[in-house]
């Protein structure tokens, strides 16, 4: 299809959905963006997150063939069974904004998403940003927050957004032009969250004392929780083991 023709069908898909091809602007609240910045502490809670049984197989996408060799994203599990892509937070921690942290990134390297998975805090900048000679789109529709569907046309270019609502599940964040392209957001109302690493392993940082609920989210595996007791100093571990439902 050519360039053209696909710019056509994305900006009459953005009309149809209430969006300008700029993306939509609704705002309905000011939201946890006018809270105080967060309240750190000097702790961290720590762990490995697992995949119990036999790993799926991550089959390579024919219709990538132009991008590389794309993989599925949807279960990556290492030789020791460490689950990449796993969002790990705390479920009752302060509220507090994220206005004046550090924007996250949200790219798009060989036809994928980079991270898969990531976290912004309410009020904190994400930066979508094309690092491809393709032309991308950028389109998700949260329940808390303002959905929006806009072009990223050229190498390099680049749109910070922001969200003043927490979500209550992450936001899948698709590409329409490549339709195997897909992310997901946690938006949360603290800064208290992390996503395991290759091996498995993730590490929430400066956390303040106190009680917690401990969840993991995986897009395909449900989500696991645990209490937890935070101290004033020092680590907190824990893991988590996830399986194939049915197994």
């Amino acid at each position: 299809m050519k360039k053209r023709t696909v710019l056509v069908m994305l900006c009459a898909g953005m009309l149809v959905s209430g969006c300008a091809p700029k993306g939509c602007r609704e705002d309905r609240s000011s939201g946890l963006a006018e809270l105080p910045p967060p309240t750190w502490g000097e702790s961290q809670v720590a762990g490995v997150v697992r995949f119990e049984g036999q790993a799926p197989a991550m089959k390579s996408i024919e219709a990538a063939r132009h991008c590389g060799d794309i993989k599925e994203e949807w279960a990556v599990v290492a030789a020791d069974g460490g689950l990449s892509n796993v969002l790990v937070y705390l479920e009752d921690a302060p509220a507090s904004s994220g206005r004046g942290r550090e924007s996250a990134l949200l790219d798009q390297v060989n036809c994928q998403f980079v991270p898969h998975v990531l976290g912004v805090q309410v009020g904190q900048p994400l930066v979508a940003m094309n690092s491809d000679l393709e032309f991308h789109n950028v389109h998700y529709a949260p329940q808390e927050n303002p959905g929006t569907n806009f072009g990223l046309e050229t190498y390099g270019q680049k749109r910070t957004v922001s969200f003043k609502q927490p979500e209550p599940q992450p936001v899948r964040v698709k590409c329409d032009v490549h339709p195997w392209m897909e992310a997901y957001v946690g938006v949360f109302a603290h800064p208290f969250y992390a996503v395991t690493d290759a091996t498995g392993r993730y590490s929430i940082d400066r956390v303040p004392a106190g009680e917690y609920t401990l969840k993991a989210w995986h897009e395909r595996f449900g989500t696991r929780q645990e209490r937890i007791t935070v101290a004033d100093a020092g680590p907190t571990t824990q893991d988590f083991i996830f399986a194939r439902a049915g197994s």
